[in-house]
């Protein structure tokens, strides 16, 4: 059997709903949700299978401020799924709460992980400060952790936001869990990482030297743009915001959503990268996608809903 996971508690509910609303429309799969000091209504989602935790229960909740712990805590939540041995046989599909599932996203489940998770890895145009912005953070992992994460050789930068797993991955989820859950780095987990899991991650692949990773096109980031909705004369919603100048197209400094919905739905020869870390797929890729990342205001989904949702109309993506 194939399942989702996620987890979430009440304040990202929000994106999670939606989560489970596009999975119901686009998927015959369902997910598992931790949900984590929350009791969800989820009488309009059948898909969804909740398991409840509580944070009194975890060790992380208890050395460090929840904002973090929430975060580290993920892959033990996917940890406890291998040790049932009812999933032995099982493949599952991590995705955080704050992604959308696109059309025939349960293609994703043709690639299987074997040993190893497989993680989406960030665009091309990541630019040298992702990979060592920080150098006095990454050597306080290393040290802490006993690797050997050298970040100026590390071009293949993988993101946790979702990932493939099964319980051929049991002892490198429970590694990545432990690693994850170190009592010196939850007291101060800034000190030790700057994008926390996917900072173990990498330190992780780096060090055992395991290079294969999904397309980055599998999943695409929305852009990291200060998103503000203002309502013109002719009744079009644009978005303004500053994208990073120096990795995007001067003309996505500024975009309205119907350019986007545009570029997607007609995509060009080549990728497009509206800034590091968003790569509109190129027609060859587009095929390869299957989810979009990132957290949106109310007027954000309710605009792009109506231009992505219709599963029997397969030029849709959503």
């Amino acid at each position: 059997m194939n399942y989702y996971v996620t987890h979430f508690d009440q304040k990202t509910s929000i994106h999670a709903y939606r989560l489970f609303e596009t999975l119901k429309l686009n998927s015959k799969l369902k997910i598992i949700a931790f949900c984590v000091n929350f009791d969800p209504d989820l009488s309009n989602f059948d898909n969804v299978i909740p398991v409840k935790i509580n944070s009194k229960n975890l060790k992380a909740f208890n050395l460090a401020e929840y904002s973090d712990a929430i975060k580290l805590i993920k892959p033990y939540l996917c940890l406890t799924l291998l040790q049932n041995k009812e999933n032995w046989y099982n493949q599952f599909c991590y995705l955080d709460s704050d992604t959308l599932a696109l059309n025939d996203c349960d293609d994703i489940f043709s690639n299987v992980a074997d040993g190893y998770p497989l993680f989406p890895k960030l665009p091309s145009n990541t630019p040298d400060s992702i990979h060592h912005e920080n150098k006095v953070i990454v050597s306080n992992l290393n040290d802490l952790l006993h690797f050997n994460y050298e970040t100026s050789k590390h071009r293949i930068y993988k993101t946790t936001n979702m990932f493939l797993f099964n319980s051929s991955c049991f002892l490198f989820m429970e590694k990545f869990s432990e690693f994850c859950l170190n009592k010196t780095l939850l007291q101060n987990p800034k000190k030790y990482t700057f994008r926390y899991e996917d900072d173990i991650i990498n330190g992780m692949f780096f060090h055992y030297g395991y290079k294969k990773y999904l397309p980055d096109t599998t999943c695409m980031h929305f852009p990291r743009l200060n998103f503000h909705f203002n309502q013109q004369e002719n009744g079009k919603i644009r978005v303004s915001g500053r994208a990073f100048a120096n990795f995007c197209a001067p003309f996505f400094d500024h975009i309205d959503l119907d350019s986007f919905v545009r570029l997607l739905k007609t995509p060009r020869e080549n990728h497009v990268f509206m800034d590091w870390n968003t790569k509109l797929p190129s027609i060859y890729e587009i095929k390869n996608l299957k989810f979009f990342h990132g957290k949106l205001s109310k007027e954000e989904f309710d605009f792009l809903k109506p231009n992505f949702i219709n599963q029997n109309d397969q030029n849709d993506l959503l």
